[in-house]
């Protein structure tokens, strides 16, 4: 069985930042590839214009997580 493309590699880095009453959710996310590639630079931009993460990010979140997101 084969799929798409080969899934790159890559780091996360998740923190938190501003205030106990303003906290802000703070990410840095690495994808590891030979050269740029546009396919993943337009999955962000479409995510950050909705105000989401990446789907990936999302399903990683709460599959191996068990982290529900909420959004305000």
């Amino acid at each position: 069985m084969t799929g798409g493309r080969p899934a790159a590699t890559g780091h996360v880095e998740h923190g938190v930042g501003g205030t106990e009453d303003e906290p802000v959710n703070l990410w840095r996310i690495v994808v590891l590839t030979e050269s740029a590639d546009p396919r993943y630079a337009a999955e962000f931009a479409e995510a950050t214009a909705a105000g989401g993460l990446p789907g990936f990010l999302e399903i990683y979140l709460a599959r191996d997580l068990g982290v529900t997101l909420r959004r305000r």
